[in-house]
């Protein structure tokens, strides 16, 4: 899971680390910072005790030490119905250009848990063995709308502009329909033949 991550360089969260073997692993593969975190004290415990047993740099911390740190790689070993429940959780854990591996799930359930991380990751099974699945997905592009183009009036528009937008300034005093266009001398705004008479 962490070679397919290509986590050489990268930050990594195994999230549920259980007994570490996951951050050991990808600390092992060269990811320059490897952060395990689990709802379980003996978890932790177990994870410190194993990191330093393979000799490889890991930090091992609850959930609510985490901060709000971004990573490279989110790793999760996790059941089906966790996984769903988490997903915006390690979601809010992937930087913009991440990556997510996700095990621990039954082929039958595997669409399921694809789906509740598609709003976040491009995201499909990527390996499976006796009747489990393996997703790996990567970060979505955020959607950017694209705005128009607006002309800028150049220094000299601007100061032919000036003497016109008090006119039709004046005239949308007297009348509101002043329509926003182009003027006749091909300035700002434009005042409505109703706001001429």
């Amino acid at each position: 899971m962490a070679s397919r991550a290509r986590a050489a360089g990268d930050a990594v969260l195994d999230y549920g680390c259980g007994s570490g073997i996951l951050a050991i692993a990808a600390a092992r593969l060269g990811a320059k910072r490897v952060v395990g975190t689990d709802i379980d004290q003996q978890a932790i415990t177990a994870s410190v005790d194993n990191a330093r047993v393979n000799d490889v740099a890991a930090i091992f911390v609850l959930p609510d030490r985490l901060g709000d740190e971004t990573f490279d790689i989110v790793v999760a070993n996790i059941l089906t119905n966790p996984l769903i429940v988490l997903a915006p959780a390690l979601a809010s854990r992937a930087s913009d250009n991440g990556r997510i591996a996700l095990a621990g799930i039954l082929d039958a359930q595997a669409s399921v848990v694809a789906d509740a991380y598609s709003r976040w990751f491009n995201i499909a099974p990527w390996r499976t063995a006796d009747g489990w699945s393996l997703l790996a997905g990567s970060r979505r592009s955020p959607v950017r709308r694209r705005l128009p183009l607006i002309a800028m009036p150049t220094a000299d528009e601007n100061t032919r502009a000036a003497p016109a937008a008090r006119r039709c300034s004046a005239s949308r005093r007297r009348n509101s329909r002043c329509a926003t266009a182009r003027c006749d001398a091909g300035i700002a705004a434009r005042c409505s033949m109703a706001t001429r008479r």
